[in-house]
């Protein structure tokens, strides 16, 4: 339930707070989990580990006596109470070992995304004060077992005095920012922050889990435990013992084998995930000369979603000739769709960024319903999710459990409660709107707002995400910030690419040049839809009226997206100068008129 604050005068939705679940934890932290477990169900699975390609099971009793002995290790290295210790490895099970050991010695995590480059990984560990690194390079070595080794002569009594000597109040662990125009920020959360979180997150998500009848929950996280969400969804699920297991690759070949095997009834990922599995589909079905098919069944599953959500707010209920063609599509392609998730998904949670609410009508009319969650950089915790029992796609739900959410005058989202690190109103940095029913929506980040020489204001967010939904185009950025118009770089996923090549008629050589493939009339006429569909989210004054096809990807990797697949915005900038430049010295402003058409760009870089 969520209580909304109306304005005097103008009915407009000022503030709305979530009403808590139970009251705050007085004592405890976040480092009892695993031996509460371990006390009230030892011989629970808990967690599946993924071994020499197997998965096997992980009790209560094991986990946590894991835990204690690398406890015992850390303390025989000589980390002490309130020290901190540093994690960059990817999303695996010697992640959460460590996370809880290094609590249970009464030290604080400082948890680095493994993609992290050297110069921020150093800054970062100077800025903490970290007294130890731990990487995937010591965990592929062995060295947990080292660790082992080395904390025998400790006693058990030494780890858990330390550990109950931890309180709510007690720094549990300082995490920093994806670093979107620069260096990564820190925030240092309380474990009675990480505790509130995980009992809001487990309150809400439980009635989707229960509904999954006959059968045990199960989650496979695939977000990086350095994101707060996946750290948020691996704590929660281990304090309500729902097993979980880790996906340390997210590439397409690993993924699709970790999900067949694991086949978690529920999973976490960002908005690219959901996106390539809607490509994939997409994909398949052209492959069998099927795309007219697979358009078809695209459109049933988006119009029976958005039916069935209108029908659980007391609407009709979906009509005859839409169920029946429903049922043909769900037998010839949308079983592929929820096969590729491991054949059991029902339920799925996103965040990092806003996901296109067509995708979401367009998975829950194939059979799995996804949540959106909203977790502000500045809060270091999420504090916004859509009940299951209250869907409304194009939103990132309502406050969680004794959480507020207000909009400032300037439109800036800010929140308070036990989940949020500071005390008081915490500006976010975001920009959002909330509806009457408390639901909030995302606009973008306040930092990005482009306002041209015009004096347009535009967010390029919804733009991007939109231009990002049409293959095979894949990250784009739209500029315009004190120029003329607003224009978009348009990048091409290579996979996506390869495939919608060989499906044109007739197919386009291998080896086709770039050079050639982004002045091809073919080409350049599918990314202009693509813009045009962009564009009917806006007005003409802030519609994208010029683009370029550049060259090469951002990726992780190339340091152009962040780790949670945001765009770091200067560093693209400065990559692609030459084409920005090109954008607005060779070309006119477009008059902003409803039919007005993006000017082509330059031939050449």
């Amino acid at each position: 339930m969520v209580e909304v604050v109306r304005e005097e005068g103008t009915g407009r939705v000022q503030e709305v707070r979530g009403a808590p679940f139970t009251a705050p934890t007085e004592w405890g932290s976040a480092a009892d989990i695993p031996f509460a477990n371990a006390e009230q169900a030892p011989a629970a699975t808990v967690i599946r580990r993924k071994t020499d390609g197997h998965w096997t099971d992980v009790t209560a009793a094991a986990f946590a006596a894991e835990v204690l002995a690398v406890a015992k290790g850390l303390i025989a290295t000589g980390v002490g109470p309130g020290d901190r210790v540093a994690l960059k490895a990817r999303t695996r099970y010697e992640w959460a070992v460590l996370d809880f050991a290094i609590w249970a010695a009464g030290a604080q995590s400082v948890p680095l995304y493994p993609t992290a480059s050297a110069e921020q990984t150093a800054w970062m560990l100077r800025d903490s004060g970290a007294e130890l690194l731990l990487t995937d390079d010591d965990l592929d070595a062995g060295r947990l077992d080292e660790l082992v080794r080395l904390g025998a002569d400790i006693g058990d009594k030494e780890v858990h005095r330390r550990r109950t000597a931890l309180t709510p109040g007690s720094t549990a662990t300082i995490v920093y920012t994806s670093g979107t125009t620069g260096r990564p920020q820190p925030c240092a959360l309380s474990h009675g922050n990480l505790l509130a979180e995980a009992d809001s997150l487990t309150g809400l998500l439980r009635p989707a889990f229960d509904m999954v009848s006959r059968r045990r929950p199960t989650a496979l996280v695939l977000l990086p435990l350095a994101h707060v969400l996946g750290r948020t969804v691996q704590l929660a699920c281990l304090s309500a013992r729902i097993v979980i297991g880790h996906a340390s690759s997210v590439r397409p070949a690993e993924l699709r084998a970790d999900l067949a095997a694991f086949r978690p009834t529920f999973l976490a990922g960002v908005p690219r995930l959901f996106e390539k599995i809607h490509s994939t589909a997409r994909t398949s079905a052209e492959r069998v000369r099927r795309a007219a098919s697979f358009a078809r069944a695209d459109r049933v599953a988006v119009a029976y979603g958005r039916q069935t959500l209108r029908y659980g707010l007391g609407g009709p209920a979906p009509r005859l000739g839409l169920r029946l063609a429903h049922a043909v599509y769900d037998l010839l392609i949308y079983r592929r769709v929820r096969a590729a998730l491991g054949g059991r998904v029902r339920y799925a949670l996103c965040g990092g960024a806003p996901l296109d609410a067509r995708l979401t009508h367009f998975f829950l009319g194939a059979g799995i319903a996804v949540y959106e969650g909203y977790a502000p950089t500045e809060t270091g915790t999420a504090v916004t999710l859509v009940p299951p029992l209250g869907p409304r796609p194009g939103t990132v739900g309502q406050p969680l459990p004794g959480t507020a959410v207000r909009i400032a005058a300037d439109g800036e989202i800010e929140v308070k409660g036990p989940t949020v690190a500071t005390d008081g109103w915490l500006a976010t940095g975001d920009l959002g709107a909330l509806d009457a029913d408390g639901y909030l929506t995302i606009i973008g980040r306040k930092k990005d707002l482009i306002v041209t020489s015009g004096g347009r204001t535009v967010s390029p967010a919804l733009l991007e995400n939109r231009l990002r939904a049409h293959p095979p185009l894949g990250p784009c950025l739209v500029i315009g910030d004190r120029r003329p118009f607003v224009a978009a770089l348009i990048t091409l996923d290579p996979d996506a690419l390869a495939h919608w090549l060989r499906t044109r008629r007739p197919p386009y050589p291998p080896d086709t040049p770039f050079a050639t493939l982004r002045e091809d009339p073919a080409v350049r006429a599918h990314v202009q839809r693509a813009v045009d569909a962009a564009n009917s989210a806006v007005s003409p004054a802030g519609s994208i009226r010029a683009f370029v096809i550049v060259e090469g990807a951002f990726t992780e990797e190339n340091g152009l997206l962040t780790p949670s697949l945001r765009i770091r915005r200067p560093a693209v900038a400065k990559a692609y100068a030459r084409d920005i430049a090109r954008l607005y010295t060779d070309l006119p402003a477009v008059p902003a008129t409803r039919n007005s058409r993006p000017v082509r760009p330059p031939s050449s870089r």
